[in-house]
């Protein structure tokens, strides 16, 4: 339980929609977790420069018959060629694809596992079958089966096996003991040199890259385009790739020259072509959830996918809009208008499933399967995760944004579903009136933790447009050390000089915030509560906890 400086109890306490954990997450440490602490986890004390990269100074990784992921696969029976899979690389957006994705599968009928990484509460996340994280029990159960096999092999590797690798091989042992149908893996690092791109060519359904932007830039080779060409790596001879929406140009053409390289260029799908935005719709908030209204518009070449897929091949369409175009009518509870592009790069990947050759079809997968998938597609924990403060009911929004992207997408949200300002033309969305007249300002904290090897300076500039009453740094472990973390002091830093490079711009709030350092996140969210308090309108005001994956994630488990 956490005091205020009122001496008032304040807590987090999650609305009973809003992003539950699957009831089988522990917080808790098992054997298998004490086990696994004891390997070189780079999560904690960051990646080596270059490691992420095609080239000599990659991860071992480039060979099919010496790398030492491969030879673990095969000492575990290649449990990586027991089920079709979908290879999810980018910068921005996998988690959220990966969720929606999964989603529209389960709602389709099949049994799906999915990898992710990195985790935010509980390590029993980064596995699961159907939405269900693995338990605690069942991980042991899954070490202690194969745990001789891993300690052989690092003996032979004269210890160079990563706690990412033995994870990741672990994680697809479970998938194939359990028998799923096919599985969505989220890559961790990069693409080329992950652990992950152990899957061969045949087993890949689809390989699928998210926007790719300015993150882990030192270990992906120091600029866009070589960042680019580490995620592009993931492409496999043969098979479809799907591209998001590119906000990088440069990204962009790296990407297309590597599919163009390796004979690819026919079978890429462009998800802001197959699927179009036809409505972005107003972010609402229903008894504590926030959803979207929005409406997709699917190609001549999608329509004909799925209707393939049921059957329905006879069916007339359409090719454009306001030409019988094909339209998905979806409330989404991964809400942003960046968690549209992740919806439409979900929505094509599906169709891509529903037909695809090589026995990897899924033909369960309907239109209205994907309404479903995307409608229930959960939200996942520090992703715009909405909470309550117990104290005041105030509300607390907590996003894992790191990267100058995700922050300015995290920006925008907020300020579409709250009201910060006097402004005239803005209605007061949280309060579900749709009235016009103005709404009195609500005041807003901020409290912000980050990795010291992320663009502080480029953060900071993109959430001063919170204009925030309160900013309160602080500092969390990374991956449980301090090795990676920022100083409180070099976030202040870097806030002012962010505040130098925005300059007087306002929009009804004053630009300069009281800055404050506390200890911890437990320490800087009972201060937000009580400088909240404090201001008029206080008890409605929102406190934004974001900078890192680890920050909402020590949120979550000490609020």
């Amino acid at each position: 339980m956490l005091r205020s400086l009122t001496n008032q109890t304040t807590h987090l306490l999650k609305l009973p929609s809003s992003s539950p954990f699957p009831a089988s997450t522990s917080r808790y440490s098992t054997s298998a977790l004490d086990w696994l602490a004891a390997f070189n986890n780079y999560e904690q004390k960051g990646v080596p420069d270059a490691a992420g990269t095609d080239t000599a100074d990659g991860f071992d990784l480039a060979s099919i018959h010496y790398a030492r992921v491969h030879k673990l696969m095969q000492a575990l029976d290649s449990p990586h060629t027991a089920f079709p899979a979908v290879h999810i690389a980018g910068t921005k957006g996998k988690g959220s694809i990966v969720s929606m994705l999964s989603s529209i599968l389960k709602h389709s009928g099949y049994t799906v596992g999915t990898y992710t990484s990195p985790h935010v509460v509980s390590f029993h996340e980064r596995m699961a079958i159907n939405g269900t994280s693995i338990t605690p029990d069942a991980l042991d159960a899954l070490l202690s089966k194969y745990k001789s096999t891993i300690e052989s092999s690092q003996q032979s590797e004269k210890g160079a096996l990563s706690h990412f690798e033995i994870v990741t091989a672990l994680a697809f042992r479970y998938f194939a003991d359990s028998k799923v149908d096919i599985a969505v893996i989220e890559t961790g690092l990069g693409g080329a040199r992950d652990a992950t791109n152990v899957l061969p060519a045949e087993t890949v359904a689809a390989a699928v890259i998210s926007a790719v932007g300015h993150d882990h830039a030192g270990a992906l080779g120091g600029s866009i385009e070589t960042i680019a060409a580490a995620k592009a790596g993931i492409m496999k001879q043969n098979r479809p790739v799907v591209l998001g929406r590119q906000p990088e140009t440069a990204a962009g053409q790296v990407l297309v020259q590597h599919a163009r390289k390796n004979d690819l260029i026919d079978l890429i799908h462009y998800a802001e072509k197959e699927v179009q935005i036809l409505k972005e719709g107003k972010i609402f908030i229903d008894d504590g959830v926030a959803y979207q209204r929005c409406k997709f518009g699917l190609s001549q070449w999608a329509t004909n996918a799925l209707n393939k897929s049921s059957g329905d091949e006879d069916q007339e369409i359409g090719s454009g809009v306001g030409e019988n175009l094909v339209e998905l009518d979806v409330s989404l509870r991964l809400v942003g208008k960046h968690q549209l592009d992740n919806a439409s790069t979900a929505i094509t990947t599906s169709a891509i499933l529903a037909t695809s050759g090589q026995g990897q079809a899924f033909p369960k997968i309907t239109k209205e399967s994907i309404i479903q998938g995307l409608e229930n597609a959960p939200i996942l924990p520090g992703r715009f995760q909405i909470c309550r403060l117990e104290a005041n009911q105030g509300l607390a929004i907590l996003d894992g944004a790191h990267t100058p992207e995700s922050a300015a997408a995290l920006v925008d949200t907020v300020r579409t579903l709250f009201p910060f300002s006097a402004d005239k033309n803005e209605k007061n969305i949280n309060s579900g009136d749709g009235a016009d007249k103005a709404p009195p300002p609500l005041p807003v904290a901020l409290v912000l933790a980050m990795a010291s090897d992320k663009d502080l300076t480029g953060v900071c500039r993109e959430l001063r447009q919170l204009q925030p009453n309160v900013a309160v740094f602080t500092e969390v472990p990374i991956a449980g050390g301090k090795t990676r973390s920022a100083a409180p002091g070099a976030l202040v830093g870097a806030w002012q000089a962010a505040g130098m490079m925005v300059g007087s711009k306002t929009k009804g709030r004053p630009v300069r915030a009281r800055e404050m350092i506390q200890a911890s996140i437990k320490a800087a969210v009972a201060r937000a509560a009580a400088e909240l308090k404090a201001l008029p309108n206080g008890d409605k005001g929102v406190i934004v906890v974001t900078g890192s994956m680890h920050a909402v994630g020590t949120a979550l488990r000490d609020l």
